[in-house]
């Protein structure tokens, strides 16, 4: 998930520029609807850190049983999300979901559910792999236990066609009566929880990091870069560390030394694999082509980037060196931001706190 934060430095920041920090915040990528390349918007967005609500101020989830943390929310058996009159044309439009569930079992396991839970019909995980009742067609794609996931639908008025994907990878695709069971009669979709039809057993517990809702249909390449996130996002926010060996993150911006940045792994992003090091920028609004080039050794024109495991959690991650005077810092900035793309194209993005002197 995605929220940006600020963090303090021993339990407190002086806002010296209220106005510059919120500017700077402010002009972070999740700020805006998301385009796609096809002209489908991102228009609601439930990132489920600490709150149910839109990012973009529209309809909030509804939850019936589970637990909201600070990471995501966490349902039981038949407990689940209701989601009420998002959907621009509930003809057309696209659902993206990052979920888990705990157990493969039972068989069947309803994921989003379409008429208010009175039908059957709706996207199942059977066993493992992504379904589509009253289809019930397997698609080429499975999941493991207690594993994330990526879901995507996508519903077409103009082909009449409803798509299915697992991991960014098309599972299935309905037309007709099929097709239209995806259209929701009164505009509500309900995730996680079984229908009434089968006494509401086929479920299971799991948890969901984020859903995202379309205003029309993604395309298998933007599905396919949402995959890789992870984030319901097409840009991926990444832990980092400025001057790890420190608590202070302290900065003189008239120093001719570099900042050395830290670029933390997780379970689903190897930092040193995926990042193209090339397109890393770091400073005052992450903007900055700050990035410090090996002068005595290693290639010409890369930056000076090291692998080692800064945060000892067994994950290999980035350590980069950036020139202090070509971060555009200033003394009383109190937070400074690092962007970059990986090798496959998803936008990245970072800040931390620092004490400027």
């Amino acid at each position: 998930m995605s929220t940006t934060k600020l963090s303090s430095v021993n339990g407190s920041i002086v806002l010296s520029s209220l106005a510059l920090v919120v500017s700077l915040i402010a002009s972070m990528p999740e700020a805006t609807h998301i385009q796609a390349d096809n002209g489908a918007t991102q228009v609601h967005r439930y990132d489920l850190n600490g709150s149910l609500t839109d990012i973009y101020g529209g309809p909030s989830l509804v939850s019936n049983g589970g637990t909201l943390t600070s990471t995501d929310y966490v349902f039981g058996v038949s407990q689940g999300l209701h989601l009420d009159g998002a959907l621009v044309d509930p003809t057309d439009y696209s659902v993206e979901v990052v979920m888990k569930y705990d157990a493969l079992a039972p068989r069947w396991k309803k994921i989003i559910d379409f008429q208010s839970l009175s039908s059957d019909y709706g996207v199942y995980l059977q066993y493992d792999w992504l379904d589509w009742v009253p289809a019930t067609d397997r698609g080429p794609g499975a999941v493991a236990e207690n594993s994330t996931f990526h879901l995507a639908l996508s519903r077409s008025s103009s082909s009449g066609e409803t798509k299915g994907y697992l991991n960014g990878q098309l599972q299935w695709t309905f037309t007709g009566r099929m097709g239209a069971t995806a259209v929701p009669s009164s505009n509500v979709l309900i995730f996680f929880e079984d229908d009434f039809a089968e006494a509401q057993v086929e479920a299971q517990s799991g948890s969901t990091d984020c859903i995202a809702i379309y205003d029309g249909v993604l395309t298998a390449s933007e599905i396919s870069v949402l995959a890789a996130n992870r984030q319901c996002s097409t840009s991926r926010q990444v832990s980092i560390d400025i001057r790890p060996d420190s608590n202070q993150n302290s900065v003189n911006p008239a120093s001719r030394g570099t900042i050395p940045v830290a670029i933390f792994s997780e379970s689903t992003f190897d930092a040193p694999s995926l990042i193209d090091r090339t397109s890393l920028t770091f400073g005052r609004t992450g903007n900055e082509n700050s990035v410090q080039e090996p002068s005595r050794s290693g290639v010409k024109g890369l930056p000076k980037c090291d692998v080692q495991d800064v945060n000892v959690d067994g994950k290999p991650d980035l350590m980069c060196h950036f020139e202090t005077q070509r971060t555009g810092l200033q003394v009383g900035d109190v937070v400074a931001f690092l962007k970059g793309k990986t090798k496959d194209g998803v936008e990245i993005f970072g800040q931390d706190v620092v004490r400027t002197n």
